[in-house]
């Protein structure tokens, strides 16, 4: 069962970042740019909305990736704009949202505006604003979170004029704040505005800030206009969540409406990519991308559909054209797709998951993991010409180029400029694979190396498998991951590495065996799978030992170390839960619906019926998942039977947002005002605190935290197994809670040295876990505190669990 974390993740790239971080634009190309541009980037996508540098020469000879200045100017997600000498920007830093500009040669700040309070990040966002600023020759125009438009001077930053877009024209809010770029048209500024009857998009006069026009009806999240040329003239191309708008730039007049036809939260980052031919590349959809002709005339305008791809998609980078191929990220991988037909050429696993843009015929692409990447845009693959680790923390804003430098930012705190410099031509080789350690896969690439033909080396192979238990582990701590197959491609992936990262496996020279070897803890138990050609997810043919996960998607394999217990096998639960439908009050948050039927499964300890006794009661956030992978309502009859009987409510769950998301608070009150007292008025529980625990793992311990912290006059204990806070202000409300809390529950903590890590992601589940039990025993709470060398397979979570929820009910 996926949970929360991983359904929001394939939903939303990495969802400890958010995704609208892109703010779709049309990718259209403009008629009429000023020459001053070629050289510079000045707006978000670049001078022809296109994330393309008309450059030349710039990778002519050979060259490597210097840094020339770095800066700290604190987190935010909003691109760099060049204009000249002046790169401008939009940063939180020291509780302020700024607009800032520096020196584009030293990094050295020239002057910033004060937009207001630091805009807070939401759903595992940094603070601060995301939209790109847009720069003309003299004048900077931004807009801030809350939807201050302002127009600046370039040259000193001074106010020449501000517009409130929320609170003139009712515009409302998106939940990660107004991210739209503004447009510059002749003496306009236009920006979507998603305000109500007709003022979806509105115009400035760039002289002082007066309305000119407004135009279209339409909701607006994280879309912007550009200028295009469509039917032979410059028109405005507009998106909204449902229309595609066709607006004259100068009177705002609407020259045609389409139903673009998105769907999911694609259709809220829309960024169709004009193709040539009044073609447009539509990424508005979750699985796929479209081609579709915009075919406009006297009566209308329609999308005729030309082909679909599955290569380009669940990614809000946009892809980048060079000669009739579209080079673009489908996923984690980036792709070349044929631009004529939407045939996949190739797909590479390297360079990662991120943000591409083309210069002078080559792909620069900047991970989300930090590293700078240069390769030529070409059909035959991808082939890495310069690589260069530039952040450590992750990164979610494309790069732009000017002035011959990459200009480029991570999340949290710097802003950095890279040089192409040219280096001395000289012949590379590359080192031999590292096959990793261990005496046994050393001795076999011996014995086939020195094996006469193919059949004598699968022969060694054949001899060398026989009789093995795999994975194999030697002297205790070694583990040799072994794949026999044909694989063009293949990784490990698993609790022993970092969050979403992959270690690609090497296949044995003359043979269809591949392998990696890791060094683990002597007792710990982690799950991992393989994943073939980048997409094939397998479980270890190897080994019969299955996984089950409710955090990596796809089937997985169990290792279990020699000084590790095995987990007992999942057995048919001996209480078998009833179930029933609550009907929950809907309300509406960020548009969302929230509320409406909601089905709970009840365990009922052993002897209910036959008695008048009243039980405590353990509340489990993810019912299913609860059921049916982790088995709690087996570990509720083990509990009976060592004579801590309680009954067990499990609480079905409805979307990714509700336990440690934007809708944490409206879950938590469902619990408190619907669950709780229906569950009390319908079954004979010790109705008080101190007999209700609320019970949960991954974001569902964060849930479970969140709730009894928050609301101690319902729940008087809570049980978090692999602490996951959804975000680092997650972290922060229950530092808050602990630290506020004029009664504190008792908590109990379980946890793995494998769970969720990741440095470049600032995940520590771990760490998390120790820091909030040292926080809690600090002010004196009753705390159950456990670590082991586990990861966070629901097998280990259930072999956990009986002993957690027994210390708990014991006080």
């Amino acid at each position: 069962m996926p949970s929360p974390r991983s359904q929001a993740e394939s939903s939303l790239p990495n969802w400890r970042t958010p995704v609208l971080l892109l703010l779709a634009l049309f990718a259209l190309a403009p008629a009429g740019r000023a020459q001053g541009e070629e050289r510079d980037w000045p707006r978000w996508r670049g001078a022809h909305f296109d994330d393309a540098a008309r450059a030349s020469g710039v990778f002519a000879k050979p060259f490597e990736l210097r840094v020339r200045w770095r800066r700290a100017i604190g987190s935010g997600y909003a691109g760099v704009s060049v204009r000249g000498t002046t790169a401008v920007t939009l940063s939180a830093e020291a509780g302020s949202d700024f607009v800032l500009a520096l020196d584009a040669d030293t990094g050295a700040e020239r002057w910033r505006h004060r937009l207001g309070p630091a805009f807070p990040g939401l759903d595992g966002a940094m603070d601060g604003p995301v939209s790109t600023p847009t720069l003309s020759a003299d004048s900077v125009y931004a807009l801030g979170p809350r939807g201050e438009l302002v127009a600046l001077a370039l040259a000193s930053g001074e106010p020449r004029w501000t517009v409130d877009l929320a609170t003139r024209f009712a515009a409302p809010r998106p939940h990660w704040g107004f991210t739209a770029a503004p447009l510059l048209a002749g003496e306009l500024v236009i920006v979507a505005a998603g305000a109500p009857e007709g003022h979806a998009f509105l115009a400035f006069s760039t002289a002082d800030g007066r309305l000119r026009w407004s135009a279209g009806t339409d909701t607006i999240q994280y879309q912007s206009p550009v200028l295009a040329e469509v039917g032979g003239e410059e028109l405005v191309l507009g998106a909204g969540n449902n229309f595609l708008f066709g607006l004259e730039p100068g009177t705002g007049t609407v020259r045609w409406r389409l139903a673009h036809g998105g769907n999911d939260f694609y259709q809220n980052v829309f960024q169709p990519l004009a193709l040539g031919d009044d073609r447009l590349l539509l990424k508005n959809q979750r699985m796929s991308s479209r081609c579709v002709r915009l075919a406009v005339e006297e009566d209308g305008a329609e999308l005729e559909p030309l082909w679909s791809t599955r290569h380009l998609c669940q990614n809000y980078n946009m892809a980048v054209q060079h000669d009739d191929l579209l080079y673009g990220h489908g996923g984690a991988f980036l792709a070349c797709v044929d631009a004529e037909t939407g045939e996949l050429v190739w797909r590479s696993r390297p360079p990662g998951d991120g943000w591409v843009i083309l210069v002078d015929g080559n792909l620069v692409i900047l991970t989300k993991e930090g590293s700078l990447h240069v390769a030529p845009a070409s059909p035959d693959g991808y082939e890495e010409r310069a690589a260069l680790q530039l952040f450590e923390n992750l990164t979610w804003t494309p790069p732009s180029f000017a002035g011959g430098r990459i200009f480029a930012r991570d999340g949290s705190r710097e802003v950095a400029c890279v040089e192409i410099v040219p280096v001395a031509a000289k012949a590379t080789a590359r080192a031999a694979a590292d096959l990793g350690p261990g005496r046994w896969f050393a001795e076999l690439a011996g014995r086939v190396a020195s094996a006469g033909d193919e059949r004598a080396r699968a022969a060694e192979v054949d001899a060398s498998l026989a009789g093995q238990r795999f994975p194999l582990v030697e002297g205790g701590r070694i583990v040799h991951f072994v794949y026999r197959g044909a694989a063009r491609d293949l990784v490990l992936r698993g609790d022993m590495l970092a969050d979403g990262a992959t270690l690609a496996l090497a296949r044995l020279p003359g043979t269809d065996l591949h392998h990696v070897a890791l060094e683990l803890q002597p007792d710990a138990r982690i799950g991992y799978q393989f994943v073939r050609d980048l997409d094939v997810v397998l479980a270890d043919p190897l080994n019969p030992r299955a996984g089950s996960s409710t955090t990596m998607a796809g089937p997985t394999s169990e290792l279990v170390m020699p000084a590790a217990a095995a987990p007992p096998e999942l057995a048919a639960p001996a209480l078998a839960p009833e179930s029933f439908v609550l009907a929950v009050p809907i309300t509406t948050h960020d548009g969302r619906a929230f509320g409406g039927p909601r089905r709970l499964w009840v365990c009922l300890p052993p002897g209910y019926a036959d008695s008048d006794a009243r039980y405590p009661v353990v509340y489990v956030n993810d019912g299913v998942s609860a059921r049916d992978c982790i088995g709690v309502p087996g570990v509720l009859a083990e509990l009976a039977a060592r004579g801590r009987p309680a009954i067990g409510v499990l609480v079905e769950l409805q979307g990714a947002y509700e336990l440690a998301r934007a809708e944490q608070e409206l879950y938590r009150d469902m619990l408190v005002e619907e669950v709780v007292p229906y569950v009390d008025a319908h079954y004979r529980t010790l109705a008080r605190p101190a007999a209700r625990v609320l019970l949960g793992w991954d974001e569902g311990a964060y849930a479970a935290l969140f709730a009894a912290l928050s609301r101690t006059a319902t729940f008087g204990a809570a049980a978090s197994q692999s602490l996951f806070h959804g975000s680092s202000q997650g972290q922060r409300v229950l530092e808050e809670l602990v630290r506020t809390a004029p009664v504190l529950p008792a908590v109990g903590l379980d946890w793995g040295r494998y769970d969720a890590h990741s440095t470049a992601n600032a995940v520590d589940t771990a760490g998390w876990s120790a820091a909030l039990a040292a926080a809690l025993r600090a002010r004196g709470a009753r705390v159950v505190e456990r670590a082991s060398n586990d990861g966070d397979q629901c097998a280990f979570w259930r072999a956990r669990l009986t002993d957690l929820l027994a210390a708990l009910l014991s006080g």
